[in-house]
């Protein structure tokens, strides 16, 4: 039996052949974009950077480990770090925090005075203002502890877009939580001016943070 060639067949397979290759293409140049948008929270903040982040953050007024009540207007006129976890945090937390300290550690003490890191807990039930004393005194000098209630922690992380969720774990001996990881960094006139990623050196760390003095 013989076949027969429909009219326009041959140009009909080269379409189907390239639906591949474009689509190839299309993923490439996603992931393209995708990473200069990561890259970028590293580069130091600009006005149009800074626009990303309106209606993001905010003022809050939280109990710190010395137990009394600090509210982030306090450090007006400093650049403010504020990192969310819990001190029950089995590695995460402490590594974040190490690379705060040696970060903050690399920087001329002038400039580094102008820098405040806060450490909001998203755990109150467990890290009451003494823990929480016991746990900061590891990291930075001059690092804050905040706690409060259920409420005033929910409220916070969500003005702050801060994820947080309870896991149990027998192998702990109790809970877990997951939670967002980032640095938050809240400019002179305390407004939420950048989002750094964890996953930097120690230098780069301190590079992003003097770029914002």
């Amino acid at each position: 039996m013989s076949q027969t060639t429909q009219p326009g067949g041959n140009d009909r397979i080269i379409e189907l052949h390239w639906i591949p290759v474009l689509a190839g293409v299309f993923v490439a140049l996603l992931a393209v974009i995708l990473t200069f948008m990561l890259t970028r929270a590293v580069t130091p903040p600009d006005a149009p950077r800074a626009a990303q982040f309106e209606g993001l953050g905010g003022d809050f007024a939280l109990t710190s480990h010395d137990g009394e009540v600090v509210s982030l207007a306090d450090f007006r006129g400093q650049v403010v770090v504020i990192y969310f976890g819990y001190s029950f945090c089995p590695d995460v937390c402490p590594i974040h925090l190490s690379l705060l300290s040696a970060a903050l550690d690399q920087m001329p003490s002038q400039a580094g005075r102008q820098i405040q890191p806060l450490f909001v807990t998203i755990d109150p039930a467990r890290d009451t203002p003494a823990a929480l004393a016991g746990y900061v005194s590891h990291f930075a000098p001059g690092l804050v502890g905040l706690t409060g209630n259920e409420a005033e922690i929910a409220a916070v992380a969500s003005a702050y877009a801060v994820g947080y969720s309870r896991t149990e774990d027998p192998d702990v001996g109790g809970y877990l939580m997951m939670h967002t990881s980032a640095f938050f960094i809240i400019g002179r006139d305390g407004q939420m001016i950048d989002l750094l990623r964890p996953d930097l050196t120690p230098t780069q760390l301190a590079a992003a943070l003097r770029s914002y003095l």
